[in-house]
């Protein structure tokens, strides 16, 4: 009980993101778990259901990331009258997303790259502004990690900075792309019912998500790595090698776009 409370403790100085990502394990993510029980639909050889509950898992992961990342931005910024705003128009837009999410599952459709009516291109359209909005918040968080004195390490927080903005721009590239295919996969047999466990990615050609996937966790990857060097490097040191894996993790992002969009799978050097 002592570990929940500390770690409700620990998320909870950003209220909304916190409070949407609560929203999302328990009214979206239980609910879909126990729809897959019941459900024996497919859809791309998978249960319908499957994305739909990666999609809660991750939006709930990235939203409790942000909301731990908040713990070091200053009370001036976070009751700030805009930014409240904008808390709430990304804590909308995500939730209204989801719901389309499931919905489309609950229909037995695809939500996303579905293109098949006038309505589906709309809402697809909206969904793309919706994702953009969700995105963005991790570019306001950078910017302020890059402007802000926090109680942070120095070489901490400009690990965290340069992570936070890293998520926004690799992730608009990359899914900016995907957007304009008329689905995830490159070549391959066009179904997901043999792809690689967990993660899903196709095994037998491209897989657009790979690289989709690597882009939104630079906020992840790249603030543990500036931990780490800045235990035992000085500020200065630690930020040249922060940003030498930074720039590396950009062209790693941009070689699995390249490897997918030529039609090769992401663990084929395995086989």
């Amino acid at each position: 009980m002592r570990f929940v409370l500390k770690a409700q403790q620990a998320l909870s100085r950003e209220p909304v993101f916190f409070a949407t990502s609560v929203v999302i394990l328990i009214a979206f993510m239980l609910p879909t778990i126990v729809a897959m029980q019941f459900d024996e639909r497919l859809l791309n050889g998978i249960n319908v259901w499957i994305k739909p509950l990666k999609f809660h898992f991750a939006i709930a992961i990235y939203l409790l990331t942000l909301s731990y990342f908040a713990n070091w931005l200053s009370d001036e910024f976070l009751k700030n009258r805009a930014y409240r705003m904008f808390a709430i128009i990304v804590a909308i837009t995500t939730l209204l997303e989801l719901i389309w999410i499931n919905g489309a599952a609950l229909y037995g459709v695809a939500s996303h790259y579905n293109r098949d009516t006038v309505f589906m291109q709309v809402v697809y359209g909206f969904m793309g502004i919706f994702a953009v909005t969700l995105i963005s918040s991790s570019l306001i968080y950078g910017i302020q990690f890059f402007k802000q004195k926090t109680k942070l390490n120095e070489s901490v927080q400009f690990a965290v900075a340069v992570g936070l903005t890293s998520t926004f721009f690799l992730t608009v590239v990359v899914a900016g792309y995907m957007s304009s295919q008329p689905n995830h996969w490159v070549g391959g047999n066009l179904s997901d019912a043999e792809s690689i466990a967990v993660v899903g990615w196709a095994t037998d050609g491209g897989d657009l998500r790979v690289a989709h996937f690597f882009a939104t966790h630079a906020l992840h990857i790249i603030p543990i790595f500036g931990l780490v060097v800045g235990s035992f490097l000085s500020v200065k040191a630690s930020k040249w090698f922060t940003t030498a894996v930074a720039t590396g993790f950009a062209v790693f992002v941009l070689w699995t776009l390249n490897q997918a969009i030529s039609g090769i799978s992401f663990l084929s050097f395995i086989n």
